[in-house]
């Protein structure tokens, strides 16, 4: 059929577990300049450190499939941000286990208009 067969995605407790991971091992890519997520940031004066702090500190929401990857958004009460896993792991790596090239991706982020 030559479609690709993609997993199931973590869950949230997961993905919440392997995004501190990779923000502390330094796996986090923020996104370059000119590029849709940088460009959403900036309309909404949101910075890296922003993402690094949502993303340590909210709320991990289930996965959702969207342009051909699971993303998962998190969530604090005045920000959100859209990340990915690339590669998607297909199962949750073992504390000890080398995560390898895997990196945490930025999709996006906005802020949430009271």
């Amino acid at each position: 059929s030559g479609a690709t067969f993609l997993g199931m995605p973590l869950r949230a407790t997961d993905a919440r577990k392997l995004i501190r991971r990779l923000l502390d091992e330094g796996r986090f890519v923020p996104p370059g300049t000119g590029t849709h997520a940088r460009k959403e940031m900036d309309k909404d004066v949101l910075t890296d450190v922003d993402a690094v702090n949502v993303l340590r500190g909210g709320v991990v929401r289930e996965a959702e499939f969207e342009n051909g990857s699971w993303r998962h958004r998190v969530e604090t009460p005045r920000m959100v941000f859209v990340v990915l896993f690339d590669p998607e792991p297909e199962r949750m790596p073992a504390d000890d286990a080398d995560v390898g090239e895997m990196e945490l991706v930025l999709v996006t982020g906005w802020r949430i208009r009271s």
